[in-house]
């Protein structure tokens, strides 16, 4: 007869076994760990987020009407699966303007995203310079172009201009942006928020 003895298990083994994690005093911060999808994330946004900020930022202009149609677009968008295919060398790759990055997605202009995170623009522009992708600076941005060449020194910066009724102010901006390394201009023609 074959003798064996019995061990309990050590508590971290017994707890990595039934996937149990200690109640966080941040709940928000499991709310985003389970966050799958941009709703997810709208919801918990707009409980922890101030009213007017989180309008600015999900919301539309007057009755909403282009962004509730782009959401409709958006949604009849679907990935066509393709299985038993060889993925082993995907290449996502693009050149535009001449340079190669990874994935041909630029990171969009957004004003006032310091209302977002105290770090504001240098913290997307951060993101996509280590991924090798383009960021775009907003005119309303709370940066200026000199403090985001500053800051993210690297990065592919292009320039979101307004064209100004006061001529000589784009042109000032657009000069700012020439001088600290931007290399595109993205022009806007319409506002989310009235007022410009």
């Amino acid at each position: 007869m074959i003798k064996s003895s019995r061990k309990f298990p050590s508590l971290p083994y017994f707890w990595s076994l039934i996937d149990w994690t200690i109640p966080s005093l941040k709940p928000y911060k499991g709310q985003l760990l389970r966050a799958q999808t941009i709703n997810d994330l709208a919801k918990i946004a707009r409980k922890r987020t101030p009213k007017v900020v989180f309008d600015y930022v999900e919301g539309g202009a007057v009755d909403e009407i282009a962004y509730s149609r782009s959401r409709e677009a958006y949604s009849k968008i679907e990935f066509n699966t393709r299985v038993l295919r060889d993925v082993s060398k995907v290449d996502t790759s693009e050149k535009i303007l001449g340079k190669v990055v990874d994935i041909p997605i630029c990171f969009a202009p957004t004003g006032y995203t310091r209302l977002m995170h105290h770090v504001g623009e240098p913290a997307v522009a951060n993101v996509a310079s280590k991924n090798n992708l383009i960021y775009a600076l907003s005119t309303m941005g709370t940066t200026s172009p000199e403090e985001l060449a500053v800051a993210v020194p690297d990065s592919r910066r292009w320039f979101q201009v307004y064209i100004m009724k006061n001529r000589s102010d784009s042109l000032a901006v657009i000069k700012q942006a020439e001088d600290n390394g931007f290399e595109a201009l993205v022009l806007t023609v319409d506002t989310a928020a009235t007022g410009l």
